[in-house]
Formats: C-alpha cells, sequence, structure tokens
C-alpha cells in the first residue's frame, strides 16, 4: 500500500474513536463539571488538528513520492 494512505488510515481510526466519544460526552455537558467540559473541548480542537496535520503530510508525501516516481 501506499505510505500516505497507510498512515491516513492508521491514524485516522483511532481519531474517529477519540472524536465520536467526545462528542457523546459533550452532547451530556449540562451534567458535566464546567472542567470537564473545557477538557473535552480541548481534545476535541487537538484531534481535529491531528487529523488536519496527517492529512497535509500524507499529502505532501504523496506529492513528492509521485513526482520522483514519474519518468523524466
Amino acid at each position: 500500500g501506499d505510505f500516505g494512505e497507510i498512515l491516513r488510515h492508521e491514524v485516522n481510526n483511532p481519531l474517529t474513536a477519540i472524536l465520536g466519544n467526545t462528542e457523546l460526552l459533550l452532547a451530556r455537558r449540562d451534567r458535566l463539571p464546567p472542567a470537564a467540559v473545557e477538557r473535552l473541548e480541548t481534545i476535541a480542537g487537538l484531534a481535529v488538528r491531528l487529523r488536519e496535520t496527517v492529512r497535509r503530510l500524507s499529502n505532501a508525501w504523496e506529492e513528492e513520492h509521485h513526482e520522483t516516481a514519474r519518468p523524466a
């Protein structure tokens, strides 16, 4: 398989679970202490940021890899 695709798959699967569980907890924010809500929002934001970083890195790797694989 392609490294960029493998990277996205291996990182995005756990990130999706983290985000999903965080969102489920935040859906009950009225039952949580404000500090817990703030931490959950931080977790969600960092997970989204990490997913975007992985997307950019894998795209950059794929572009570089495909450029070097093309015949001159």
